[in-house]
């Protein structure tokens, strides 16, 4: 898919991850992001976890730049 820009492996995450991520990048904080998505903070911890391994990056923050590199 890399024609598609899935450059980082994006169409693997999940929709919350994708989610968390994009608000992330925004700049939201992890109570921020739980509270507009009406999530946990322990499900916006799993969910930037879990992208953050998927997309083999070494930190949150690189998991949201991949993500937003790829859009």
């Amino acid at each position: 898919m890399v024609g598609d820009r899935d450059l980082f492996g994006v169409s693997g995450l999940s929709n919350t991850e994708a989610r968390v991520l994009d608000a992330f990048a925004e700049g939201q904080t992890r109570p921020e992001i739980a509270d507009s998505l009406q999530l946990s903070p322990r499900t916006i911890g799993r969910a930037l976890t879990t992208a953050k391994e998927k997309l083999g990056a070494r930190s949150p923050a690189q998991a949201a730049f991949f993500y937003e590199r790829s859009r």
